[in-house]
């Protein structure tokens, strides 16, 4: 997420697109209803840190959810671009729970 507004990738609405129409960049269609919150706000937060307006982002969003697309949905997308624009960064943390045979 925070390569967009770096300059390590070309930030714009066609290199933005193209990233966000990827099938891998589909969480909820590649792992399950639990993951849609989580692709909502990655795509809020990226397009934020590309300097993509929040009314842009969820106009699109809701354009194609054939203008339909949840409130929840837009919530989600909000968080993600307000999350950025306040300032913050996002990161990965190398976690590796136990698995359940080793819990006494």
């Amino acid at each position: 997420m925070n390569l967009w507004g770096s300059g390590v990738l070309v930030n714009g609405y066609a290199p933005f697109g193209a990233y966000w129409a990827s099938p891998l960049r589909d969480y909820k269609g590649n792992y399950g209803d639990m993951f849609d919150a989580y692709g909502n706000f990655e795509y809020g937060a990226t397009g934020a840190a590309d300097q993509i307006s929040s009314s842009t982002l969820t106009g699109v969003a809701d354009m194609l959810h054939l203008w339909s697309n949840s409130p929840i949905n837009t919530t989600d997308i909000l968080s993600g671009f307000n999350a950025i624009a306040q300032g913050g960064t996002l990161g990965i943390i190398d976690y590796n729970p136990p698995s359940l045979g080793s819990c006494h």
